[in-house]
């Protein structure tokens, strides 16, 4: 006597859905966002969208309805949101109550860089006076060891451009110390020169430049020297002569009377 029949259904898994990434770029700053997008033009009834970071589930999202194509976006940001790794998706189906994946998409390869540490702003002088015509140096130190750097100075946060105000910028190699250190010199200060100064640096990480964040503030006052008397000057001249005047008026009335 023949046993029962089983019937027996076999499904080919869906094609690999194609992962994209938002923005991109060859590395990203920790604690930048991003976006992950998967998506499939022709399908078969997917019912829910995966997402994976080094072959671990990290999102997984059911339609509200079958669908033959999809555009399902992920966004990870802060500090435990985007990490260093492989990411990818799939899509699954329902078939007679169980799930069938798709073939997983293409990985992509997400590196995470920290930001280069704030610089510090010096001045010569150090009180930030200086008066007219008389040099000023400021300086923009920080402590990196990149093979490609480069600094920017900023006044009353616009970007200082090497000629600018009769300015000059000159930029050390890391010494021993790895100290980088970059100095914008104005050998004649002019009343232009006053108002709040400070600088950044960033480094070419992978063919990203990468900003530090901005120094700490600075502000320069220039002493504008002329040759007109002050105000002041002025007044202790007339009070001086008025004083003069008076004595000697007394001293003609006492000897022409007595």
């Amino acid at each position: 006597m023949n046993s029962s029949s089983i019937s027996i259904t076999v499904t080919d898994p869906d094609l690999a859905p194609q992962l994209s990434v938002s923005p991109q770029q060859p590395v990203y700053i920790t604690g930048e966002a991003v976006t992950l997008t998967c998506s499939a033009a022709r399908a078969s009834t997917v019912s829910g969208v995966r997402f994976f970071r080094d072959h671990q589930k990290i999102h997984s999202k059911e339609l509200p309805s079958p669908r033959y194509s999809y555009i399902e976006s992920f966004r990870l940001s802060g500090g435990s949101g985007l990490q260093a790794g492989v990411y990818s998706c799939e899509s699954w189906k329902t078939v007679s109550g169980r799930e069938i994946p798709s073939v997983r998409s293409q990985p992509i390869s997400i590196a995470l860089t920290d930001p280069p540490p704030q610089p510090v702003l010096e001045l010569d002088p150090p009180s930030g006076a200086v008066s007219e015509g008389l040099p000023l140096l400021i300086t923009c130190a920080v402590s990196r060891d990149a093979s490609e750097g480069r600094f920017h100075f900023y006044k009353d946060r616009v970007e200082i451009i090497p000629g600018d105000m009769g300015s000059e910028i000159s930029t050390t190699e890391p010494g021993t110390g790895s100290m980088n250190v970059s100095v914008l010199s104005i050998p004649q200060a002019g009343p232009n020169n006053t108002g709040e100064f400070t600088c950044g640096y960033e480094e070419n990480v992978g063919g990203r430049w990468i900003p530090s964040p901005r120094s700490w503030a600075v502000n320069v006052t220039v002493n504008v020297t002329g040759t007109a008397p002050s105000f002041l000057w002025v007044q202790e001249l007339v009070v001086g002569g008025s004083f003069f005047l008076i004595n000697g008026l007394i001293f003609l009335v006492s000897h022409c009377c007595f």
